[in-house]
């Protein structure tokens, strides 16, 4: 009862542990999900944002390796939120933080800074990070020095009619 976190718990709780006692020293984590809820076909990777709309995912086999195209679900469903490039380091470290009140153990979310971060910044997202009561963060910068597991691509143009009405005899051609 004497634990950081336990304190943290409504009062409830607090009563409900102090009666039937608690057995674990850690009680909730966020697991690692990112590329890993691929293998449920991109279901969902828990609080982190899609890496992008479409990409490319690398894949490392005893026999060299291949890449995969992948397309968001979501947005195949007509819907789209904003991609992990699309939200600043500071709203993913607000994620984390927000998230890690919650949690007593590790969370795995990855802050994605942008490929100009200064030292100053990186360092402060880290600092920021701690400050704030996160217990660690991960950062990714697309343009280190070592090809991302996944990597971006563009959205495919979507094909679509050109017609044109003739104004003298108002007849619509399309190719």
């Amino acid at each position: 009862m004497q634990g950081k976190f336990i304190q943290t718990l409504p009062d409830w709780v607090k009563a409900k542990i102090h009666e039937q006692g608690i057995r674990n020293s850690h009680l909730t984590s966020i697991a690692p999900t990112g590329t890993i809820s691929l293998t449920a076909d991109n279901v969902s990777s828990g609080i982190e944002p899609p890496f992008s709309l479409f990409y490319d995912r690398t894949i490392t086999k005893f026999d060299g390796h291949s890449v995969e195209r992948v397309e968001d679900f979501a947005y195949t469903q007509g819907i789209h939120g904003r991609t992990a490039n699309e939200i600043s380091a500071e709203e993913h470290l607000s994620v984390l933080a927000l998230v890690s009140q919650y949690v007593d153990s590790a969370v795995s979310k990855t802050c994605n800074v942008g490929a100009n971060v200064s030292y100053e910044d990186f360092k402060d997202l880290y600092y920021n990070a701690w400050k704030q009561g996160c217990k660690g963060i991960t950062t990714f910068r697309a343009a280190g020095k070592r090809y991302g597991v996944l990597n971006e691509v563009k959205a495919p143009e979507a094909n679509a009619e050109a017609c044109y009405i003739d104004p003298e005899t108002g007849k619509k051609s399309c190719e």
